[in-house]
Order: C-alpha cells, then sequence, then structure tokens
C-alpha cells in the first residue's frame, strides 16, 4: 500500500510538472509571438522557455533550439505555426545570441522524446557540422527517424547512404 501511494505521489509529482511546463510554455509563446500588450519580450521568453525545458517540455525544448539557430521573429511564427521546412538561420536571432552547439542539445532534447522536426534538425546539423562533429552516419539515422514519422527531409539518401538534396521538397 505504502509503494502504490508513493507511486502515485510520482505520477501526481510528474503531472504537475507537466503542467506547469505547459503553462510555462504558453507565456512563453504569448512573450515571443507579441500577444502580452502587443509586445515582444524575447528575452522573457527565452527565460521562460528555459523553464519549460528544464520540465522536460518538448516543445520548448524545440523552440529553444530554433532561437539559438538564430532564426528571427518572422521566421519563428511560421515555424510554430506550421510545419517546419528549412530556415536559414541570421546571425541575429531575437532574445539570444546565435549558438549553434546549444541549438544542437536543445534539439537533441526535444529529439530524444520524438519530436520529428526536432529529429530532422538533429540530422541537418551532424550534415553540416553545426555545433557537433560532422558526422553523416549520424546525420542518415536522424533523417531516417524523422521521416518514420512523416517528415519530408530536403534530402534524399540512396543505397550507399549518400545525402543528395530532394528536388521534390
Amino acid at each position: 500500500m505504502l509503494s502504490l501511494s508513493r507511486r502515485t505521489d510520482e505520477s501526481r509529482s510528474s503531472m504537475d510538472s507537466g503542467n506547469e511546463g505547459e503553462r510555462l510554455y504558453q507565456e512563453a509563446l504569448r512573450y515571443d509571438l507579441g500577444d502580452v500588450d502587443e509586445q515582444h519580450d524575447y528575452e522573457k521568453a527565452v527565460q521562460l522557455y528555459h523553464q519549460a525545458a528544464e520540465k522536460g517540455h518538448v516543445e520548448a525544448q524545440y523552440n529553444l533550439g530554433i532561437c539559438y539557430q538564430g532564426t528571427p521573429l518572422s521566421l519563428r511564427k511560421q515555424t510554430f505555426s506550421s510545419s517546419p521546412s528549412y530556415i536559414k538561420p541570421s546571425t541575429e536571432g531575437d532574445g539570444v545570441e546565435q549558438d549553434n552547439e546549444k541549438a544542437f542539445r536543445f534539439y537533441l532534447r526535444a529529439a530524444n522524446q520524438m519530436h520529428k522536426q526536432a529529429q530532422y534538425y538533429v540530422g541537418l546539423f551532424y550534415k553540416e557540422g553545426k555545433g557537433v562533429d560532422q558526422n553523416i552516419y549520424e546525420a542518415i539515422h536522424w533523417f531516417r527517424k524523422a521521416a518514420g514519422q512523416g517528415m519530408k527531409p530536403p534530402y534524399l539518401i540512396d543505397s550507399t547512404n549518400k545525402v543528395y538534396p530532394n528536388l521534390l521538397c
């Protein structure tokens, strides 16, 4: 009986953490996209994304990857609201300075939670050697994981594991 109660407490704690992560994530989105008094506060948004990510919120982890990749707000709005396509980052992100190593780490955390867009970006970072040592085999691994979830990556892999641009995307 005691272990059942402890599991219930642990489950409740996990659920509370998930709810708190979602609340923090929603608040971060409002600051990031300008829904709070119609003003953007990118630093506050990033701070809230970090708090939500620490609670395991997968979308917050993915969004931090986008922010640290250096994606400007106009492209982030598109990315947050639709299926992602390749985003060409700038060196001037909003709220944080571009940092490919941090972007990779946040994408990887989300990818390990089966976030298909994050899996694609992990593959892309491995392919290009951004924020991580270049490794075509890891790139292929992550591209295949994303494709297995229905992501249409802009790269095709042939039987010899050579990567080509997908001209059909």
